[in-house]
């Protein structure tokens, strides 16, 4: 049985608004190391459509602190959870 994975918005994720010029960074990031992403709907704050979220466990690595934990390019394809 494949386990499901959480995926979370960047607000979700940080708990306040990222900004567009952040958001562009995380989905380059994500789109050059193959990380899955979907889409939600929401409505939130004058905000009424659609915004990107990827695994729980991509942006724990991606927000990491510098000086913590591997990065994407020191774990191996089989390593990573999705």
């Amino acid at each position: 049985m494949r386990e499901e994975h959480e995926y979370l918005s960047l607000y979700d994720y940080l708990g306040k608004a990222a900004g567009g010029e952040l958001g562009i960074q995380v989905k380059k990031y994500a789109d050059e190391n193959n990380i899955p992403s979907s889409q939600k709907h929401i409505t939130q704050g004058g905000y009424d459509g659609k915004v990107l979220t990827y695994p729980k466990s991509f942006l724990e690595l991606y927000f990491r602190d510098p000086y913590v934990g591997p990065t994407l390019g020191d774990i191996q394809d089989n390593d990573l959870p999705f």
